[in-house]
């Protein structure tokens, strides 16, 4: 999603320099550096996560709450495909996390995009921090109000290449997975009655 969301708006920049829209080239060609410099800033920090071993002395701390502010605008633009809401409700205060914020950021809009592709006719997804109970932990959960997953699909969702999705390749929820794991938290998958729920952790 990180990638493919992107490369379509720099093909659609694109197509409108094409025409004889001097002003709108402009903007268009600004579209273009935009999105390529976020393509950019996400190939080089995902190989660089990818190819070092995790070292629990070199991870950074980072702001949970202010990631996810910074975010509310490409996740807004995802949503809005669809007729999504996203609902924010963020405990203040929160401790610190431990994690870098590119690659943690990969993780929040992969789950949304997900989420928003369950619910091709609109619906509501709330993205909610709290300081988990019982512990120094901080919990993200991301909540949509699509059909959810059977037993069957709940078992294999963090699989490789298992996906329920024509064209997917079944990789997105393992390696947000990995990228958690990578930090010393966890990602987990919950079905609620009315709900499908990702917790980061």
């Amino acid at each position: 999603h990180s990638i493919r969301n992107p490369l379509a708006s720099i093909r659609a920049a694109a197509e409108l320099i094409l025409t004889d829209d001097q002003e709108g080239a402009k903007e268009s060609a600004r579209d273009i550096i935009t999105e390529t410099d976020r393509l950019t800033r996400w190939t080089r920090e995902l190989l660089l996560f990818s190819n070092h071993p995790y070292q629990s002395d070199k991870i950074q701390t980072a702001d949970l709450n202010a990631m996810v502010q910074r975010m509310q605008d490409d996740l807004q633009e995802i949503a809005a495909k669809h007729s999504v809401k996203i609902v924010y409700d963020l405990q203040a205060e929160l401790p610190q996390v431990r994690a870098f914020s590119e690659p943690a950021s990969h993780v929040v809009t992969s789950i949304v995009a997900n989420a928003v592709e369950a619910m091709p006719n609109g619906g509501t997804i709330v993205v909610a921090s709290r300081h988990a109970q019982y512990s120094d932990r901080v919990q993200l959960t991301i909540e949509d109000t699509g059909p959810g997953l059977s037993k069957e699909m709940l078992s294999k969702a963090l699989k490789p290449f298992y996906s329920t999705k024509s064209g997917g390749t079944g990789l997105g929820l393992p390696l947000a997975k990995q990228i958690m794991s990578r930090f010393g938290g966890a990602l987990m998958i919950t079905n609620s009655d009315s709900a499908l729920i990702v917790t980061l952790e």
